[in-house]
């Protein structure tokens, strides 16, 4: 996805946030964070930081650092 749309198309940010899901639930949890916190950041620069899609990203990074035990 990201050679063809590029890492900040809709799109490609569905398809990182479903995979960080994967990994969490295989437990992969470095690599669930790592690529949920990536998919924040693009979020971040593209929507801006209140933008509803940002603001889910929060969350799901929010569930993944709790499930990690870092509160």
């Amino acid at each position: 996805m990201r050679k063809v749309n590029g890492p900040e198309h809709p799109d490609t940010l569905m398809a990182m946030n479903n995979l960080a899901n994967s990994y969490h639930d295989a437990g992969r949890r470095d690599e669930a964070l790592g690529l949920q916190e990536e998919v924040l950041d693009y979020h971040r620069a593209v929507s801006g930081q209140e933008h509803p899609d940002t603001i889910m990203a929060m969350g799901n990074l929010a569930i993944l650092y709790s499930d990690a035990g870092r509160l």
